[in-house]
């Protein structure tokens, strides 16, 4: 399923993914057919990319077609389908007509964030994009904030009031305390996104579920005409 999270504020944008993929797997038996869970699990998965135009992109859900990672048809989308001119807001629309042209299009749930150039201004751009329903939706910039999406439900836990219920039955309240996101830099940027994503992994360590999210954690950096990566695994032998 992977993990998500893109933070923008007013110095630039940072997208984070982790590197997890889990494969399932149908399997016919004399009575039926049972879906095995995780059946294969790779941590070396690409879900963040750098395309031109320093747009940057990342992708959750479900990650394969055909039996075939998703990676390598994100890579074939940004070389054919985008360039130096590229419009961050047509690429939303773009990636959904890409990838309905085949039969079996899966699940999977995007962040394309970045800049547009409008007069001598730079304008931040962060759309959740799902392929399969062909949904396009821009989220608000305007103020600091952040975005996730794919495995929440650690994050959610952290993040959300809380009751804890006593031997008598009574239940005691552990509010939620805000988190200042109108004063982050970009460095409090970059560790929310470690933050959530390591959270995530760490947690998963100990719990009864299929482990969904883990390996190596990717950093995109954004801001008006660059991008760089801020941490990125690569080949190794």
């Amino acid at each position: 399923m992977s993990l998500i999270v893109c933070v923008f504020v007013g110095e630039g944008i940072v997208l984070a993914s982790d590197s997890r993929s889990t494969y399932n797997r149908m399997e016919e038996t004399k009575e039926k057919k049972v879906q095995t869970l995780g059946i294969h699990t790779t941590d070396t998965t690409y879900k963040t990319f750098l395309c031109p135009n320093h747009i940057g992109l990342s992708v959750c859900g479900e990650v394969s077609i055909d039996n075939k990672p998703l990676t390598g048809y994100i890579e074939a989308f940004i070389r054919e389908s985008m360039g130096p001119e590229t419009d961050i807001d047509e690429v939303p629309e773009a990636l959904i007509a890409y990838f309905n042209r085949f039969g079996n299009v899966p699940n999977s749930n995007f962040f394309i964030a970045g800049y547009k150039k409008v007069g001598s201004a730079y304008e931040k751009r962060l759309w959740n994009v799902n392929i399969k329903s062909k949904r396009a939706k821009r989220e608000g910039t305007e103020n600091q904030g952040a975005s996730w999406s794919g495995e929440v439900d650690v994050l959610a836990r952290l993040l959300s009031p809380a009751q804890i219920k006593k031997p008598d039955g009574s239940t005691v309240d552990f509010k939620a305390h805000d988190i200042s996101w109108n004063y982050f830099t970009l460095q409090d940027a970059v560790d929310f996104a470690e933050f959530a994503i390591r959270t995530t992994v760490d947690t998963m360590k100990f719990q009864n579920r299929l482990k969904t999210v883990g390996g190596p954690i990717d950093l995109l950096i954004l801001k008006p005409g660059e991008a760089y990566w801020l941490q990125r695994k690569e080949l190794s032998v």
